[in-house]
């Protein structure tokens, strides 16, 4: 099959919904965090979710661009070589 003649669907949207965060708000953590000692305050791991989450989807666009072209490949082995 030509390059010219195969077309790609990308994603326009994620297949699930984003986490709803108005359940946590900052302001009322810190609230409950005034007058204490920095070392005795716990932060939900919300918070952190922001990160992680970046972290998380770029891992897997990290070796796309590898196995876009291991799809255009013919031959197996070589395949097998761009995804190994």
């Amino acid at each position: 099959m030509d390059n010219d003649q195969r077309l790609y669907k990308y994603r326009t949207s994620l297949p699930v919904a984003q986490f709803s965060r108005g359940d946590f708000s900052l302001w009322s953590v810190l609230k409950n965090c005034v007058g204490k000692e920095l070392s005795k305050i716990t932060m939900p791991v919300v918070f952190n979710e922001p990160l992680s989450f970046l972290q998380r989807m770029l891992e897997y666009l990290e070796y796309a661009h590898l196995l876009r072209m291991a799809s255009e490949q013919t031959d197996p082995v070589a395949r097998m070589e761009y995804i190994a």
